[in-house]
């Protein structure tokens, strides 16, 4: 088992608006022998604030972020078919009508790929799943990342940035609409 490492940071989330992925790591080396694996991910509510008055409070909240080695993904949409994209985490919370700045969580799964790879770049983006009443809500996550860090073969190095980039398999046909 290699060295474990942390990743921390908070992240900023629209009800209506999925966030731009956001580069949280960035691996430039010529030493092709490190990767890094994602252990597991924690998402916590850090504080909810309203943009527009007279929402309704209340309610029940789905959250989802997202982990990608690369751009270009569809960024509202959960596949885990996407080779970009190999870790979730979903967060349902109750948010209180008496002191609306508190978040309950009340439900959370996540779902990492065991079998990917970080050899150049993270990104984390969140995917918004919410009831349609607390549009104009934002609200702010804090959030661990635990990575383990790998010794790995130069010819593991090459295989990995392929499977974690972003890739045509199939021709273009340049005349088709």
């Amino acid at each position: 088992m290699g060295r474990i490492h942390t990743l921390r940071g908070t992240i900023e989330a629209s009800r209506a608006v999925p966030t731009d992925p956001q580069l949280i790591f960035d691996y430039a080396s010529v030493d092709q022998t490190k990767a890094w694996k994602v252990i597991d991910i924690c998402f916590l509510p850090k504080k909810q604030i309203y943009e527009a008055p007279g929402l309704n409070k209340g309610g029940v909240s789905a959250h989802t972020f997202q982990l990608a080695t690369d751009l270009g993904f569809d960024t509202e949409v959960l596949d885990a078919s996407e080779n970009r994209t190999f870790a979730w985490q979903t967060v349902s919370t109750r948010n209180s009508e008496q002191l609306p700045e508190i978040l309950s969580p009340t439900y959370s799964m996540d779902c990492v790929d065991p079998d990917h790879l970080i050899t150049d770049q993270l990104y984390l983006s969140y995917v918004p799943w919410t009831e349609a009443n607390e549009n104009g809500i934002v609200w702010e996550w804090s959030y661990v990342i635990r990575l383990e860090a790998l010794k790995i073969t130069s010819n593991e190095s090459i295989l990995q940035a392929v499977k974690g980039k972003g890739q045509q398999v199939y021709p273009v046909n340049p005349w088709a609409p």
